[in-house]
């Protein structure tokens, strides 16, 4: 099911879907995911598409919202789940993605506004 979700994690992925793919039943796969990687498959999936978005924003310089729909996220879910991650996440991804890309994320997600010439960060309001 891992490898599943690793390779369709652009498509609808739910519940029903793994059960199909598996022959387990919802419970059983909530049981089995919760054991082998202590997450429910709704976040493991999570997961994966973040983790695939951040790989996108390191590689490309695609809008926030195309890089939501290549990893199987709407927009609107790709911005809020963004922005309810733990800090420590963030760090990572900060490390991670180049600061050219940081600042276009947070730009394009209006959490900062880039403020020429010098490129000072405010909050938005």
């Amino acid at each position: 099911m891992i490898h599943y979700i690793e390779s369709h994690y652009a498509e609808h992925i739910n519940l029903q879907t793994l059960s199909t793919f598996s022959h387990y039943s919802p419970q059983n796969i909530i049981k089995i995911f919760k054991e082998v990687t202590n997450l429910t498959p709704t976040h493991f999936i999570q997961q994966v598409r973040l983790q695939k978005a951040v790989e996108l924003l390191e590689k490309d310089t695609l809008p926030i919202n195309e890089v939501a729909v290549k990893v199987g996220f709407t927009p609107n879910y790709f911005t809020k789940i963004f922005l309810n991650i733990s800090v420590f996440y963030l760090m990572n991804i900060a490390i991670s993605i180049s600061i050219k890309n940081l600042k276009r994320l947070l730009y394009q997600t209006s959490l900062i506004q880039i403020h020429s010439p010098n490129n000072k960060f405010s909050a938005h309001p």
